[in-house]
Order: C-alpha cells, then sequence, then structure tokens
C-alpha cells in the first residue's frame, strides 16, 4: 500500500532539495538545439547547433546508454553514475539508473514520476502544456540562447567539438556547454551549471534509434509501500 503526500511547491526544505536534484536530473534528456538569430548570436545556417539540431530531432525515438558526473553545491564528493536512457518525442522518456544508485525517472507524457528508493519514495510533478509539447528542457534552454564557441575537443569521443553556449532565460541555467561529433553532428554530451551552482556533466554513449517504442512502454506503477510526494503543476 502507498501513502499519498500533496505538497506545492516549495512546502518544506526537503521537498524543495527533493525538486532541485529533480531539475538537475532533467537536465540528462538532452538537447533539441533552438537557437535565435539575435544579434551576436551565430546565424542558424552557419552554426554547428544547427546541424545538432537536425540531427537531434530526426530522431523520433532513441536509446543511449549514459555517463554522469554530478557536482551539488555544499557537498565535496561528486556523484558518479551510469544507466539507461529512453526517448520517445514528444513527451515520453525514461531515465534508469544502474545500481548501486537504481533511481528512475520515468515521463509518461503527463507526469514525471521520480522514484528514489533510498528515500522510499515517488515524488510526482505534472508537465506544463509547454511539456506535453515537448518535454526536452534543454530545448526551453536554448530558446534565445547564443552561441559563444565551436573548438575541437575530443573529450567526449573521436571527431568531437565543444560548443560554449549562452542559455537562454527558459530554465535557471548559468553556463551550458554541448559536444557533438562535427562529421553528422551526433550528440556526444553536456556539461549544464545551474543558478546555485550545481554542475552536471552527461557522457551519451552508443545513441541510436530506439524502434518500436511506444507510449505505453513508459507508464509507471509506484512500487508497494512507497510514499508518493505530489509536487503539483509544472513548470
Amino acid at each position: 500500500m502507498t501513502r499519498r503526500v500533496t505538497r506545492p511547491a516549495g512546502a518544506s526544505r526537503r521537498a524543495r532539495e527533493i525538486r532541485s536534484r529533480i531539475r538537475i536530473v532533467w537536465l540528462v534528456i538532452g538537447a533539441v538545439l533552438a537557437v535565435s538569430n539575435a544579434a551576436g548570436a551565430t546565424p542558424m545556417e552557419s552554426s554547428p547547433l544547427d546541424r545538432l539540431h537536425k540531427n537531434w530531432r530526426d530522431r523520433a525515438s532513441l536509446i543511449a546508454h549514459f555517463e554522469q558526473v554530478q557536482q551539488f553545491t555544499g557537498f565535496d564528493e561528486p556523484l558518479e553514475s551510469r544507466g539507461t536512457l529512453r526517448i520517445l518525442r514528444p513527451s515520453y522518456f525514461e531515465i534508469a539508473f544502474d545500481p548501486p544508485n537504481r533511481q528512475r525517472q520515468v515521463c509518461d507524457g503527463a507526469f514525471v514520476w521520480t522514484y528514489v528508493p533510498e528515500q522510499k519514495q515517488v515524488v510526482k510533478a505534472a508537465l506544463s502544456p509547454e511539456a506535453t509539447r515537448s518535454a526536452d528542457l534543454l530545448d526551453w534552454a536554448l530558446e534565445g540562447a547564443t552561441l559563444l564557441s565551436s573548438v575541437s575537443d575530443p573529450a567526449m569521443g573521436a571527431g568531437g567539438v565543444r560548443l560554449g553556449v549562452k542559455p537562454g532565460s527558459q530554465l535557471p541555467l548559468q553556463s551550458l556547454i554541448v559536444w557533438m561529433r562535427d562529421v553528422d553532428g551526433t550528440l556526444l554530451g553536456y556539461e549544464a551549471t545551474d543558478t546555485e551552482g550545481n554542475r552536471t556533466r552527461m557522457h551519451i554513449l552508443d545513441l541510436k534509434p530506439a524502434k518500436g517504442l511506444k507510449p505505453s512502454d513508459f507508464a509507471f506503477t509506484p512500487p508497494p509501500g512507497v510514499e508518493i510526494v505530489d509536487m503539483g503543476e509544472g513548470r
């Protein structure tokens, strides 16, 4: 039997801390890059971000393994983890972490469910209307973004290019770096730092189409005996 608790955003310090971690984890879902042509921005037709954008948006579904390092403000030791990412556009995804983490986050098209085994909790957050059209939060972050730099960098893979980006205002980010494979624009990884100084660095491995995925594959049932923390409306 599960216990259901409804808590408005900011209702408690613990809930705020959980929500902060969820926001960082959401950045895992990758980047559909929509860079504006505002003054100072690199024109879309000549930007490497444009190639990355096209490569990413053309993938109706995908699966990839990943390696991730998160550094939280106030904690000395970084959190290292591995796992699997699945996406079905426009608004379904799953992030499943390997043991010993074992956390799982699923978006079923209406809600994001985050299962935190060590806390015996499932955190439930409703998607906004914007998110139901696209649950890709880095798409929002890069609305109105500016390409600052583009240099060769094999840190995420051979033939890699590192793109420095000034984020837009849709998400609370201080900075964003994206790596892509120069030859075809494939996303290789990213590093995002939020306005609280928390940093997430993800290396995306063996990215490929996930043929046969359907919305029902992202249904989530809370495990028995866990507390359900309802965070209310999303963004």
